[in-house]
């Protein structure tokens, strides 16, 4: 799988497809159980399950520049990204195969469980993007996390 970029404010996330798409799954989930939804967390949830099927190619991005563009929107995705921290924590030290393959991230297959830490790694670099003061940063600064 190859390796995308997800920007906010001025710094980034790089990290493989599969970590990201897993990300999305959980974001979607999580953002259908606030009531009432909100006309950007549709959008979301479509954008997100539109990456999802096509799995990656370098493509995907959770693209905070369009769903954080307020302090509001940013505690909501925020607090979002906490929660899937604690669900990807929940599978231990792997997340089953089974699980990854009912996904159906951009019809890839996987043959094996993966390792949980590749996806907590790129959990947590989106929640440093979304909980730092980036309006200080004149120039682009990496959070490079699975290349």
């Amino acid at each position: 799988m190859s390796s995308s970029y997800t920007d906010y404010r001025k710094r980034y996330v790089q990290s493989n497809d599969a970590p990201i798409a897993v990300w999305m799954y959980f974001a979607i989930d999580e953002l259908r159980k606030f009531s009432p939804q909100e006309d950007w967390m549709t959008d979301a949830i479509a954008y997100w399950q539109n990456c999802i099927s096509i799995g990656g190619g370098g493509i995907i991005s959770a693209d905070f520049e369009t769903f954080a563009p307020d302090e509001h929107r940013r505690q909501i995705l925020l607090t979002v990204a906490m929660r899937i921290v604690e669900r990807l924590k929940a599978f231990g030290e792997t997340i089953p195969m089974d699980f990854l393959n009912s996904i159906q991230i951009g019809g890839t297959e996987w043959t094996g469980n993966d390792e949980t830490l590749r996806y907590l790694r790129t959990s947590n670099g989106f929640i440093h993007l979304l909980e730092e003061d980036t309006k200080a940063y004149d120039d682009a600064l990496p959070v490079i996390v699975d290349a």
